[in-house]
């Protein structure tokens, strides 16, 4: 299985050191807690899939963060991570097109081809977080093909957060999009770059259902 290939090559491979970071301190906080609670939860155990899950993320930080001891190691993580996240995109959006979704309300929603992201909001949420990881990948994009492969990519998240029919996820993207051009106007030397992205909602939003539009209107 994939989780056995992982755990082979990180302990054949992989040059183990602890990173240090302040984030761990979150991390390990936030798992005692998290611990403590489903211990003495009357509602979720450890035979919950949502908790067994949030463990397996826990066991994937700790890889990296005992792996990853060098800037190119990083840079090649996120170049994966970004990778992977525009094929499973890619992939629920051709299902979307053919006919996999939910109807709520009146309205045809997209969803994730697994089932963790089985619900709008969540593959809405989930695309957000992805946004942000392509704003660095775009110092290390020299070719033509490397910069037209990031905008295809945001082309991409955009288009799916607005097919999930999400107003808390189209909400979330007005205010990352704010972020960002707030970031390369106080950073002129991205500010061009940056800029003309903003008329990708509005072209998104000509190309959305009639249902779609209701949705966001209301």
């Amino acid at each position: 299985s994939f989780r056995r290939v992982l755990f082979r090559s990180w302990a054949a491979f992989a040059e183990k050191k602890w990173t240090q970071n302040c984030i761990n301190i979150g991390v390990f906080a936030f798992a005692v807690s998290f611990t403590l609670s489903t211990v003495f939860s009357q509602y979720v155990g450890f035979g919950n899939l949502g908790v067994q899950d949030w463990y397996k993320v826990l066991v994937f930080y700790i890889l990296v963060m005992t792996s990853i001891n060098h800037p190119g190691d990083f840079r090649r993580l996120i170049v994966g991570f970004v990778l992977i996240a525009g094929i499973y995109e890619l992939h629920s959006l051709y299902e979307y097109f053919n006919g996999r979704g939910v109807s709520r309300m009146g309205t045809w929603r997209m969803v994730g081809v697994n089932e963790s992201l089985a619900d709008p909001n969540s593959l809405a949420a989930t695309t957000n977080t992805f946004i942000p990881l392509l704003l660095p990948l775009t110092v290390f994009a020299k070719d033509r093909w490397q910069k037209l492969s990031l905008a295809g990519l945001l082309v991409l998240f955009v288009v799916v957060i607005f097919f999930t029919g999400s107003r808390s996820g189209f909400l979330a993207l007005v205010a990352l999009g704010l972020g960002i051009t707030f970031i390369a106007v106080l950073g002129n030397r991205y500010r061009w770059r940056v800029l003309p992205l903003l008329i990708l909602p509005f072209l998104a939003w000509g190309f959305l259902p009639d249902d779609l539009q209701k949705r966001y209107r209301t």
